[in-house]
């Protein structure tokens, strides 16, 4: 849905989640004023924005550098949500038998949001030469790479 189609507006929330969507594209973290200047915002608003995030521990500040940076709150949720946990649970046994019988690592990926999304992926632990994707990352699926 496009900012024009969409049916309710929810400022507070759409503005944490803008702020989450940044720190996770700059995982060095940034600190408030990068924050507010990225997102066009004063750094009032942003300010509590970001103090409620860390209070949720969302966020984690960093005082040496004195930037904020995601925290792991995001992925163990993820992590926790059932039909995910369910389907890695169904799928391992099977991606390693695989990944024996080839000889190479395996990822299992679903459909998301347009792409591919990387939910677990098995190593073939003797193949020094293998690719092995990170948990979480998008991938582009075009009709070629589908497999018939």
């Amino acid at each position: 849905m496009t900012e024009k189609e969409t049916k309710y507006k929810a400022p507070a929330l759409e503005k944490g989640m803008a702020i989450i969507e940044l720190l996770a594209r700059t995982p060095e973290g940034l600190n408030l004023t990068q924050i507010s200047d990225s997102l066009g915002k004063s750094k009032a608003e942003i300010f509590r924005m970001v103090a409620v995030l860390n209070d949720l521990h969302y966020l984690e500040f960093f005082q040496t550098e004195r930037v904020y940076r995601l925290s792991l709150k995001l992925y163990r949720l993820t992590h926790r949500y059932a039909p995910v946990h369910h389907l890695n649970n169904v799928a391992f046994p099977i991606i390693q038998e695989l990944c024996s019988e080839i000889q190479q690592s395996c990822h299992l990926v679903v459909y998301s949001d347009g792409g591919g999304l990387i939910l677990s992926h098995q190593d073939y632990d003797t193949n020094s030469n293998c690719l092995t994707l990170p948990v979480g990352a998008p991938l582009p699926i075009t009709v070629q790479d589908m497999c018939y």
